[in-house]
């Protein structure tokens, strides 16, 4: 018979081909779908994680920035590298400085680090609550006067030396403190229950920064209807552990 059909066999192998080609172009979109819900459970999970540590940063260092919206401004400003605004009331006086970190972008421990130092270093010069203008330099560079000794201080700035390459270790040792007990005492307050007016934070970073990522959720799931769930919940925990370990980063 291939002696009669030549072409048989030709005929044959390209439809076994064929058959096996359509085979494997059935799984790509099943594949995609699953690292789409993955990616989109990530991306959710990443944004609840950066909502909490913003609002825990916003609430841990609202003293010393002296209001809940120079707090923000000034998490903002260190973790995205953008322009930060310190507006306090005086005797019936507004003072302000704007600014920008040297370092740019930072994570949130490094932010959490750099607050922490410059609050020290302030403390110790009796500054428990500083102006936007003593803050300012404790951070970026400037001088500021001691209400311990009176004298003018000349401060190099928190983050023009990490922006120089030292580390925070160095640092603090530079400023006459240790890091390891500088960050223990800020611990505590970082790890405090979650009270009222901490959770309202929260509840109002979640509802404007989740927003988007919802969004992105909801259309990367909208494009394939039957898609098992099972997969999608051991990627829920998964990718919320992995969001958890990554929130300081």
């Amino acid at each position: 018979m291939l002696r009669l059909f030549p072409n048989l066999r030709l005929f044959l192998g390209f439809g076994a081909r064929t058959l096996q080609a359509g085979i494997k172009q059935a799984v790509p979109p099943c594949v995609m779908q699953n690292k789409d819900q993955l990616a989109a459970t990530q991306a959710v999970n990443k944004s609840k994680a950066e909502s909490s540590a913003f609002a825990r940063l916003s609430a841990e260092f609202r003293l010393l920035a002296g209001s809940d919206r120079n707090a923000q401004s000034l998490v903002t400003g260190l973790r995205d590298g953008t322009d930060i605004t310190l507006t306090c009331c005086t005797n019936s006086k507004t003072f302000s400085a704007s600014f920008t970190a040297p370092t740019g972008r930072m994570g949130y421990g490094n932010v959490s680090i750099s607050l922490s130092l410059a609050r020290q270093q302030l403390a110790g010069q009796g500054i428990a609550r500083p102006t936007p203008h003593q803050l300012q330099g404790a951070l970026v560079g400037g001088t500021i006067s001691s209400p311990l000794s009176g004298n003018t201080l000349k401060l190099p700035g928190i983050l023009q030396l990490k922006m120089g390459g030292m580390g925070w270790g160095k640092i603090a040792s530079l400023l006459g403190m240790k890091l390891g007990s500088v960050m223990s005492s800020a611990r505590p307050a970082l790890m405090q229950p979650r009270t009222n007016a901490y959770a309202s934070l929260v509840k109002r970073t979640h509802t404007a920064q989740l927003q988007g990522s919802m969004t992105k959720a909801t259309t990367a799931l909208s494009t394939d209807q039957h898609v098992s769930t099972e997969p999608g919940q051991a990627q829920d925990k998964t990718a919320e552990q992995l969001a958890v370990r990554r929130e300081y980063v």
